[in-house]
């Protein structure tokens, strides 16, 4: 534009940096994350979908309360949690499952082998399918017991 013409020119900066497109960014409770973690899990099993449970809301909620305290660093508060959910609910082996998860993932092969058989032992075909995929036991996936448990083949290690 000629300068004087009564016109304004618009003044653009290209120099400033333009921000990024908006995300939606959720802040997720401790206990929402893990329940999240584990929806995930449930579509990558072999039969994806959600199945609705006869237990009670409270069970679930204590699982979830008690690995958002394990992630959260209280481990002592997770077991606590957990070993009150076992002695409450001694038939429902989704109790000693995921028990067997949280000590698969903070690293006690021993007590997550021990949890992952009273589940097996409690519902064998459940409990060996939703852990073939259930990546909380990658920890033990090579343990010799953790494959015996899932083949149903006994333990030729002794």
């Amino acid at each position: 534009m000629k300068q004087g013409s009564g016109l304004v020119e618009p003044v653009v900066d290209r120099t400033v940096n333009v921000p990024p497109e908006p995300r939606f960014v959720v802040d997720l409770e401790p206990w929402a994350e893990v329940f999240f973690r584990n929806l995930g899990d449930s579509f990558r099993a072999p039969e994806p979908g959600l199945k609705l449970s006869s237990l009670p809301a409270a069970f679930w909620e204590d699982v979830f309360v008690a690995n958002a305290y394990a992630d959260k660093g209280d481990l002592e508060q997770a077991r606590t949690l957990f070993a009150d959910l076992l002695h409450e609910h001694p038939d429902a082996w989704q109790g000693f499952f995921n028990a067997a998860c949280l000590e698969a993932r903070v690293g006690d092969k021993d007590q997550a082998i021990e949890h992952f058989q009273r589940a097996v032992e409690l519902e064998p075909e459940k409990a060996r399918e939703f852990a073939k995929t259930d990546s909380d036991f990658d920890s033990i996936r090579d343990d010799p017991r953790f494959a015996s448990l899932i083949s149903g083949e006994p333990d030729s290690g002794g």
